[in-house]
């Protein structure tokens, strides 16, 4: 038999009672749309990214690699909220955006092509339960205007559901940078499987949120619709943030990722452990460790 280790010899106290589990990492919109406007980044990081919007081809694709230069710097917890955009590092934003454009060229050109064909067999469908010149016929069958009305419906909740392995696999390609293993489908699968209800709550919320942000800049003077997309496009980058935090505070798998960093903006020191909470421990205070902060916390 083992002697039970005392109190005071160094070792754990097998009696105690275990710590209560951490809280899950929220999940808000609100708060996405809060770190895009963070004093860290200023105006000038807003205006500097609208800019690449009309550079064609190359400034988008830099974008893409400064949202992604964004979401690694928070999960590997650098301390650095939105940092600012350097123009001088427009040319690494565009390496390492190349990936998740390719990615989103290689979802969104299939979609586009299965939308408009769609849109097409629903005009074809309703012009046919048109009544035809003359005809005494009083209207479509209900059987078609069932159709007519369902279609839509169908429409959307398959792209919803999209929506969920489209996130899925962009926050893979932003956080590996690598094209290859964003689509690796047993990954994928999984986060879209355990994130599915979230990730299908916060596009919603979302959807609607920033769909009324490009609204409001429209109605104020075209040119704001712009800034308004780009802060839409930073609130999502820190929404997927949110949601990857909640999928591995629940046991999902941590995706690798890419050791790259900006000169201007060094990483911290926080080192990946996958000991700890959610697989990312930051550097404990002096009372010892202290769990991440998340977003409204």
């Amino acid at each position: 038999m083992q002697p039970i280790p005392s109190f005071n010899d160094g070792n754990a106290n097998p009696y105690r009672e275990p710590p209560p589990p951490l809280p899950l990492p929220p999940v808000s919109v609100l708060e996405s749309f809060k770190f895009a406007f963070d004093p860290e980044g200023g105006v000038g990081t807003i205006l500097m990214a609208t800019l690449c919007l009309f550079i064609p081809i190359v400034g988008p694709i830099a974008l893409k690699g400064y949202e992604a230069d964004i979401l690694q710097r928070l999960v590997r917890r650098d301390g650095v909220t939105l940092p600012k955009f350097e123009f001088n590092a427009f040319g690494s934003y565009l390496t390492r955006g190349l990936a998740t454009f390719v990615v989103e060229m290689l979802i969104w050109v299939p979609v586009w092509i299965v939308g408009v064909g769609a849109m097409v067999l629903f005009m074809i469908a309703w012009t046919t339960t048109l009544p035809a010149h003359g005809s005494h016929d009083h209207g479509p069958s209900a059987g078609a205007l069932g159709f007519l009305f369902a279609a839509p419906v169908l429409v959307s909740l398959v792209l919803l559901t999209g929506s969920v392995v489209f996130n899925a696999v962009t926050t893979r390609a932003a956080l590996t940078e690598d094209i290859v293993a964003s689509f690796n489908l047993k990954e994928v699968s999984a986060y879209a499987r355990r994130m599915f209800g979230p990730t299908l709550l916060a596009m919603l919320v979302f959807g609607v949120v920033a769909s009324a942000a490009v609204l409001i800049g429209m109605i104020g003077f075209v040119i704001c619709m712009y800034p308004m997309v780009v802060i839409a496009q930073l609130a999502f980058t820190h929404l997927r943030f949110q949601l990857y935090e909640r999928y591995v505070a629940t046991g999902g798998t941590p995706i690798p990722l890419k050791p790259q960093m900006l000169p201007a903006h060094p990483y911290g020191s926080q080192a990946y452990n996958p000991q700890g909470y959610g697989g990312y421990q930051p550097a404990p205070n002096a009372q010892g460790y202290t769990p991440p902060r998340y977003p409204g916390q």
